[in-house]
């Protein structure tokens, strides 16, 4: 019980994580370019430019 409540609570804390990453990575990304880009963010915030 303990270890699927701690693999459980790692999910939580991993998808939290990568979210707050996430979002970093867009708003630097929209800070940084000027122009009206389209990219996607990915999982770590890194920036891959669609158009």
């Amino acid at each position: 019980m303990t270890m699927k409540k701690n693999v459980f609570l790692g999910a939580i804390a991993l998808f939290a994580v990568t979210q707050a990453y996430a979002v970093m990575g867009f708003l630097q990304g929209e800070q940084v370019s000027g122009m009206n880009k389209i990219c996607d963010y990915g999982v770590l915030g890194s920036i891959q430019l669609l158009i």
